[in-house]
């Protein structure tokens, strides 16, 4: 299976979960028989929705590794996008008045939510995980470049150098911290 596919099913299963626990959460954690069918009725509708909302939008081809503001922006109007667009199928194609319409705003809410976390976790896992790391490096400068150099290595860009501190010349940046590096 391709990364992308892949991605695309994850991006699949977790919108199927968030509708469901949105289902979950209308009904106390227990949903009348009817509402069930109405969800599996529905269900594919909103996956078809979600997957090719989120094409143009490209958050299958994003490197994780990097997430950032721009991708929580590409997910909240994905979310919100693919939200609306299965409000009026339901509301006015399908005609399926009973559907609960809170389900819609907590399922748009979970899903940037699980979204975003699984990219954020998946970030956190890269710049934490156990590394080869052999030799103990300082960065000279504390400023934007030295950012720079700190925000490559720590992203995995570099993983034979583990940084342990900023030189500088600036006094007023002793002490202080980048990314969890001392500045010396």
């Amino acid at each position: 299976m391709s990364r992308r596919a892949l991605i695309v099913a994850v991006h699949a299963a977790l919108a199927v979960l968030a509708n469901s626990l949105a289902f979950w959460l209308r009904f106390d954690g227990d949903i009348p028989s009817r509402y069930w069918e109405m969800w599996a009725q529905t269900i594919p509708w909103l996956l078809v929705i979600r997957v090719l909302t989120f094409v143009p939008l490209h958050l299958y081809d994003g490197m994780w590794q990097y997430v950032g503001i721009r991708d929580l922006r590409s997910i909240v109007i994905g979310a919100l996008t693919s939200t609306v667009v299965f409000y009026v199928l339901i509301r006015d194609v399908l005609r399926l008045s009973a559907y609960p319409r809170s389900v819609f705003f907590v399922d748009c809410m979970l899903l940037v939510i699980l979204l975003a976390g699984l990219r954020i976790a998946w970030r956190l896992w890269r710049e934490h995980r156990p590394s080869t790391r052999t030799r103990r490096v300082l960065i000279y400068g504390a400023g934007d470049a030295g950012e720079m150099i700190l925000r490559e290595m720590l992203n995995g860009g570099d993983r034979e150098r583990l940084p342990v501190g900023f030189v500088d010349d600036d006094r007023t940046k002793i002490g202080r911290r980048i990314h969890g590096v001392p500045v010396l």
